[in-house]
């Protein structure tokens, strides 16, 4: 229970930890330059596009045999605004759509989304610095329009300065420096914490553990970046494991839950339980090897980035 508690402040960890995977993953890519946006919205869309259909596809199977949900998550305004990935969580002031089939993981897909896309656009600022202000700017201005007119933007403008600040932990691995000091950044992105976590804490103790949760992942985040060596056993015992659950992690998050919803429903108790959670781990592996597979040429086409300002041809690159 203590564990499921920690939501808020896990996805929030896990946004700093996507901001600084999406800043590798363009290390090798020139985002001045519409090829190299190109090629960063296909392998973003790539990744996510194919396992997220599934989702939703699985997601209304289960609903619609063996685990009802609410007739709200299953109408057609809801499959309506999922695909555009425009869901938020319940409890998210201002929701325009919730998450479809009662997937309540989805929620969080809708922010990534909005981080991936606005990226290239940040980065149109040369400035480090400016784009630390700009990003802070949107950020302030997410909180306030929670606050005066709630919506699901305002709420992504809100989260937008955790995100960078993954950005800017991996700055710190790539290049030794960030845009700004980072007792700064650090006093900044707490700030925020505080803020987001006091919406989902009810209780001092509450929040207290879940900015200490917050707080000792992103150290562990800059220990791993700065870190030169990990012992041969840490990275037996250790890493390589984490490797190798992340390796479909995603799948993972996606799925699971409606998996477990109708293995609660057919076989409830601590068997089903631990049976749902093989199943989950087994299909989210499949799927994401065949996701990582999937081509989707069709996002290839030129007439596709034409209108999004990016058309060119693009090279054929690995994610």
């Amino acid at each position: 229970a203590w564990v499921s508690e920690r939501n808020v402040e896990a996805v929030l960890l896990f946004f700093v930890l996507s901001g600084l995977s999406i800043r590798l993953s363009i290390k090798g890519l020139d985002m001045r330059t519409k090829r190299g946006v190109n090629e960063y919205l296909y392998r973003r869309l790539r990744r996510i596009l194919p396992l997220y259909w599934l989702a939703l596809l699985l997601a209304g199977v289960v609903a619609l045999s063996v685990a009802p949900a609410r007739p709200s998550s299953l109408s057609p305004l809801t499959l309506l605004g999922n695909p555009a990935l425009l869901q938020t969580g319940a409890g998210i002031p201002g929701t325009w759509f919730e998450p479809f089939a009662e997937n309540g993981p989805l929620w969080s897909l809708s922010f990534e989304m909005f981080y991936y896309l606005t990226f290239p656009i940040v980065l149109l600022i040369g400035n480090p610095s400016v784009r630390f202000a700009a990003v802070s700017f949107g950020t302030l201005a997410g909180l306030v329009l929670q606050q005066v007119a709630p919506n699901p933007i305002a709420a992504f403008l809100a989260s937008s300065l955790i995100w960078y600040l993954g950005v800017e932990l991996a700055e710190l691995g790539l290049h030794g420096r960030t845009s700004v000091p980072p007792w700064c950044f650090t006093i900044l992105a707490s700030a925020i914490a505080v803020v987001l976590c006091v919406r989902a804490s009810a209780t001092f103790s509450g929040l207290l553990t879940g900015l200490v949760f917050f707080h000792v992942g992103v150290a562990l985040l800059v220990i791993a970046r700065r870190g030169r060596g990990i012992p041969r056993i840490v990275s037996r015992l250790v890493v390589e494991p984490l490797a190798w659950l992340g390796s479909f992690s995603f799948g993972l998050y996606l799925l699971h839950y409606p998996l477990l919803r109708a293995m609660a429903s057919a076989m409830p108790g601590r068997t089903g339980l631990v049976l749902s959670v093989l199943l989950a781990a087994t299909v989210a592996y499949v799927a994401e090897l065949r996701a990582t597979r999937a081509k989707l040429v069709w996002l290839r086409r030129e007439f596709v980035w034409t209108t999004l300002g990016a058309s060119g041809a693009t090279r054929r690159v690995s994610s």
